[in-house]
């Protein structure tokens, strides 16, 4: 099932397809055939704009305060976005610049709205085909000419770019009236925390590029990650290697550090199942599996416990150290497939009622 972020997608690529819009889009003919009042006038919430939803009496108000005109086009998209996403409803408030609600939680439909908004103004595929003519330019260029180009504003942008990026890029957009930063995850890039980190201290360790710009009042910080891979060349990989440590060496150059936010990913991209830890100096960094196994092994154990109680229990133990101070360890979830494998001094329970039910069924 496509999550409503892709829904909300398509039904802008529908009203763009419907009334032959094209950037910079012109909203004259929607709000004409779809019988909807546009209006201004001062809004005593200090919103940038509102709709009424009714059927009977469909109408987008924007805040006559409200001068710059990119950030007005993109409120009125915002509002014809509540209009048209068929699970919207009664009277909606815009504030295109505070888009997280109490407790810094993003409202979804505010979130929905812009999406639409952006899709509309600035459609992916033209936003692709853009950043492919103007790659030698800078992404910092890139952007300025995709806000002049679609008269819209900055963060329409941002959340086109989120869409139309390539795997492996994350922005961080600073403005001066929140304390923290905006996220926008380009497609297919799989993201993680380190221990004791936030998330752009866990960008800075492991990204494999950073550019730092400013457009306007927003500071951008972009980060780049390696791709996400294929799951086939997951699988491949694992196979020619034989191992979740020669694995991860290989799918990132020898770079283990470059991979880590992919290494959920990796995991369930194959089929047998591991625990693996990842320490640098010796202080736990990243503990990820995809093992159902309840080992008797603590996620904050030192290397040399984890590899005694691994001899101790039997299981099958990888260890690896690379040049930059990492050290892994995989621990791969035994797998029963008769009575005569049961040669190990302790088993997991749940597996092996597992095993033995699906015998049954």
């Amino acid at each position: 099932m496509e999550n409503k972020e892709k829904i909300v997608r398509k039904i802008a690529n529908r009203v763009s397809d419907k009334y032959k819009l094209y950037p910079p889009v012109d909203f004259k003919e929607i709000l004409l055939q779809k019988g909807i009042r546009y209006r201004e006038e001062k809004l005593v919430t200090n919103g940038d704009g509102y709709s009424d939803l009714r059927e009977s009496d469909m109408e987008i108000v924007v805040n006559s305060d409200m001068n710059y005109l990119p950030r007005k086009r993109f409120t009125i998209a915002h509002e014809l976005g509540h209009i048209f996403i068929g699970w919207h409803d009664d009277v909606t408030l815009c504030r295109t610049d505070n888009e997280y609600a109490a407790h810094n939680m993003l409202d979804i439909q505010e979130k929905e709205a812009n999406v639409f908004a952006s899709e509309l103004l600035m459609p992916t595929e033209w936003v692709k085909n853009q950043l492919s003519r103007y790659a030698d330019y800078g992404q910092d260029y890139v952007i300025r000419r995709l806000c002049d180009e679609a008269e819209t504003s900055l963060m329409a942008c941002f959340y086109a770019l989120e869409n139309a990026m390539q795997s492996g890029n994350v922005l961080l957009v600073f403005t001066p009236s929140v304390d923290f930063a905006k996220r926008f995850v380009s497609n297919n890039t799989e993201i993680c925390y380190l221990r004791n980190m936030d998330f752009q201290e866990c960008c800075e360790t492991i990204c494999t590029g950073r550019r730092e710009y400013t457009i306007g009042t927003y500071n951008i910080l972009h980060y780049q990650f390696l791709p996400r891979p294929a799951k086939s060349v997951v699988e491949e990989t694992y196979r020619k290697c034989g191992s979740i440590t020669a694995s991860l060496r290989d799918l990132s150059g020898n770079y283990i550090m470059e991979s880590l936010h992919n290494l959920s990913y990796i995991l369930n991209s194959i089929e047998d199942r591991y625990a693996v830890w990842i320490f640098l100096d010796r202080e736990l960094l990243l503990f990820s599996k995809n093992s159902l196994l309840q080992m008797q092994i603590n996620m904050n154990d030192s290397p040399e416990e984890i590899i005694w109680l691994c001899n101790h229990y039997k299981y099958y133990c990888e260890y690896d150290e690379t040049e930059d101070g990492v050290t892994i360890i995989a621990v791969k979830e035994p797998v029963y497939k008769d009575v005569r494998a049961w040669k190990v001094e302790s088993t997991d329970s749940k597996y092996l009622c597992n095993e033995i039910l699906d015998d049954i069924y």
